[in-house]
C-alpha cells in the first residue's frame, strides 16, 4: 500500500553516505545496501540520489536502481543523474484568460428581475496557443460544452422563474434565481494546469446551492488527468482520508463516515445513482494545489447542510511514493490561490496547522444591491477594510490568496465599486496578524481571445507577473495596461509605463500647432521642443499616467505630449485638449 509512512533503514543509510561524503569522513565502503559506485559520485550526485528515494526511485531492500515509468517516475535514477547543472530544461508557463458571459432576465411585464447568471471558462490567450496547441484545444473544447449547458439551465432557471412569479410576485422584492459559475485558480506551472469551478445556485427553495468540482490538465500534451493519472495506486485512500477528515473536523458531524466514502469510485466522472438510496456512486472531486492534492466534499455528501464541505489536503512531502512524480513541484514558487469566501488548507500562523481563512462582505441593510466592507477572518483575529461611502456590487467578490517565495502572505480581494470600476482591496497576513493595507483601482486586461465572447479578461496566475489595466482621461477615456508585481507594503507595483489599450478612437488630430519631444520606441528622449504643425495625427501609444502621453506621428516618429493638469479634459502644455484636438471621446 503506498499511503504508508515508510521510514526505512536504507534512507538512514543513504543520508548517512551523503554526510561521510560531505565530511570527507568514513569509507563508502564500510556501508552496505548502496548503489554500486557511490564512492565516485560527486556532492550534486549524491543529493540527487537522496532525492530520488525520497521520490520512490530506489528499491529499498538493494538499493539497486528501480524503473518506474509505469507508476509515473520520470526517468528514474539515470535521469535524475543526468541532468547537470544548468541543463534544466526551460518551459514556459501558459498564459490564460477566462472567457465570460452574463445574463439578466426580467419578468414579461418588465417589472422585476427573475434571473441572474454568469458563466466563466479558461482559455489559453490567443499569443500562447502556439506554444500549448493542446491545452488551448482541450480547453475550448470544455468551454464550448461548459457554455452549451450554462445557456440550456440560465433558460431553464428563467422559466421556473417566470412561473412562480405569476404565482407569488412578491418573493422576487428580496432577490432573483441565481446561478453562477467563476473559475477558481488552484495550482499553475510549467507542468500541471488545476482549477475549480466555483457553482452557486439559487431556485427559490429555503437556501441556495454551492459546490466546486475540480478539473486539472497536463499543460503539455492537453490531457485532462483522472485521479489515477496523479495517485497511481489508491489503495488506502479512503483510510487516509477518513484519518484526516476525523482530525480536522468534528467527528459528530459527519454521517457514518467509512460507508460514505466507501461510495466514491476513482473510475467516475459522474455521480451514479443506483437500484436504491443504499447503491450509488459518487466520483471524488479534487484539484492539485502547491500544497498537495486536495479532496472537496459538497454540501450533504459526508454531512448535513448546515455543517458545510470538507477540504483534506494530502501532501505531496506525506506520501511522496503515492504520487506520479512528474506532477509533484519541482521547487517551491510564488503562488495565486483563488477562493470564494473561504479556504482552510494554509498554515497562515505558522504552527503547523491548516487554519481557518474567511472573507467576509459586510452588509449594514442600508441597499439591498451593496456591500458596505470587507472583513478577513484568519480563525478567531479579523481585520476589516471600511471606509465611508464605500458601495461594492453584492454579486462582484473575488478573493485570491496569495504566498511568495520569502514567505509573505497576502489576501487581495475585489469588487466592482458604485463607480462601476473595480478595486482591490489588500490584507497582509505575513507576521501572524490581520492588517488592512490599502485599496487600488486596478482592472483585469482584457485577453486577446480566439473565441468570440461576451467579454474576457486575463486570470492571474502569477503575482511576480500580473497583467492589470487602470482607466485614464487623458486626451480620450482609454485604459492603460502594464505588469505588476508584489511590492514591500503587498500593493501590485510595476516599473513599466503603461500601454495603450481598448480605446474608442486611438488617432487624434490636432488643430493648433503643438510643441512636445520626440521619443524611441523604450521612451527615451531623441530630442527636446520639437513643433508640430496643425493638422498632424497622433495614434495614442504610452502613457505614465500622469505627466506625458506618447502618440505615433503620421511619419512613424513617436512624439511624446507634456501633461500639466489631469483633470476633465485635462491640460497639454497648459492649455485644454479640447483646443488642442479636433475630436476627443469621454466615456463614464
Amino acid at each position: 500500500m503506498l499511503f504508508k509512512k515508510c521510514k526505512r533503514l536504507f534512507s538512514l543509510v543513504l543520508a548517512a553516505a551523503l554526510a561521510f561524503s560531505l565530511t570527507a569522513c568514513g569509507d563508502s565502503d564500510d556501508i552496505v545496501g548502496l548503489p554500486e559506485g557511490i564512492e565516485d559520485m560527486s556532492e550534486e550526485e549524491l543529493a540527487a540520489l537522496v532525492d530520488a528515494y525520497e521520490n520512490g526511485e530506489l528499491d529499498e531492500d538493494t538499493g539497486t536502481i528501480s524503473e518506474q515509468k509505469e507508476a509515473g517516475n520520470s526517468g528514474g535514477l539515470a535521469g535524475a543523474l543526468g541532468k547537470k547543472a544548468g541543463q534544466a530544461e526551460s518551459v514556459s508557463v501558459p498564459k490564460l484568460g477566462t472567457r465570460i458571459t452574463s445574463d439578466y432576465k426580467y419578468s414579461s411585464d418588465h417589472e422585476k428581475l427573475l434571473f441572474t447568471g454568469s458563466m466563466q471558462a479558461p482559455l489559453v490567450t490567443s499569443d500562447c496557443e502556439k506554444d500549448f496547441p493542446e491545452l488551448a484545444k482541450a480547453l475550448k473544447e470544455a468551454s464550448d460544452k461548459a457554455f452549451a449547458a450554462y445557456e440550456k439551465d440560465a433558460a431553464d432557471y428563467t422559466e421556473s422563474a417566470q412561473e412562480h412569479y405569476n404565482d407569488d410576485p412578491d418573493f422576487f422584492k428580496y432577490g432573483s434565481y441565481e446561478n453562477h459559475t467563476s473559475i477558481l485558480l488552484r495550482r499553475l506551472d510549467d507542468t500541471i494546469l488545476s482549477f475549480a469551478d466555483g457553482w452557486s445556485s439559487f431556485q427559490g427553495g429555503a437556501h441556495g446551492s454551492y459546490l466546486e468540482t475540480g478539473h486539472t490538465y497536463d499543460v503539455r500534451t492537453g490531457e485532462e488527468l483522472s485521479l489515477t493519472d496523479v495517485l497511481p495506486d489508491v489503495s488506502g485512500l479512503n483510510e487516509v482520508l477518513q484519518e484526516k477528515l476525523l482530525e480536522k473536523y468534528d467527528p459528530s458531524e459527519f454521517f457514518d463516515l467509512e460507508d460514505a466514502l466507501a461510495h466514491y469510485d476513482p473510475e467516475l466522472k459522474e455521480y451514479r445513482e443506483g437500484t436504491d438510496s443504499s447503491d450509488y456512486a459518487r466520483p471524488y472531486t479534487w484539484w492539485l494545489s502547491p500544497l498537495g492534492i486536495e479532496f472537496y466534499f459538497d454540501e450533504y455528501a459526508l454531512t448535513s447542510y448546515a455543517d458545510g464541505s470538507q477540504t483534506v489536503v494530502i501532501g505531496y512531502d506525506e506520501y511522496p511514493r503515492a504520487f506520479a512524480t512528474e506532477y509533484v513541484p519541482k521547487e517551491a514558487r510564488s503562488f495565486i490561490y483563488d477562493f470564494n469566501m473561504s479556504t482552510d488548507v494554509f498554515d497562515i500562523t505558522g504552527d503547523g496547522e491548516a487554519d481557518s481563512l474567511r472573507v467576509s462582505y459586510d452588509y449594514d441593510g442600508t441597499d439591498q444591491d451593496y456591500y458596505n466592507g470587507i472583513t478577513v477572518f484568519v480563525n478567531d483575529e479579523k481585520e476589516s477594510f471600511g471606509e465611508e461611502n464605500l458601495w461594492i456590487y453584492r454579486s462582484s467578490y473575488r478573493s485570491h490568496y496569495i504566498r511568495l517565495k520569502d514567505g509573505r502572505q497576502y489576501v487581495y480581494t475585489e469588487g466592482f465599486v458604485g463607480d462601476d470600476h473595480r478595486e482591490f482591496f489588500v490584507f497582509d497576513l505575513s507576521d501572524g496578524e490581520i492588517k488592512a493595507v490599502d485599496s487600488t483601482y486596478l482592472d483585469y486586461a482584457q485577453s486577446v481571445l480566439e473565441e468570440e465572447t461576451d467579454y474576457n479578461e486575463n486570470m492571474l496566475t502569477d503575482p511576480e507577473n500580473m497583467e492589470l489595466e487602470r482607466i485614464f482621461y487623458l486626451l480620450s477615456t482609454f485604459y492603460g495596461r502594464r505588469t505588476y508585481h508584489i511590492g514591500s507594503d503587498g500593493m501590485p507595483e510595476s516599473d513599466e509605463r503603461y500601454t495603450v489599450s481598448n480605446i474608442i478612437k486611438n488617432t487624434l488630430t490636432s488643430k493648433r500647432e503643438l510643441t512636445c519631444d520626440i521619443v524611441d520606441e523604450d521612451g527615451s528622449v531623441i530630442s527636446s521642443g520639437e513643433t508640430l504643425a496643425s493638422g498632424e495625427t497622433f495614434f495614442l501609444l504610452y502613457t505614465d499616467g500622469e505627466t506625458y502621453v506618447d502618440a505615433r506621428l503620421s511619419d512613424g516618429r513617436i512624439a511624446r505630449l507634456h501633461i500639466t493638469d489631469t483633470e476633465y479634459p485635462c491640460y497639454v502644455d497648459g492649455v485644454s485638449a479640447e483646443d488642442c484636438f479636433e475630436e476627443l471621446f469621454y466615456v463614464g
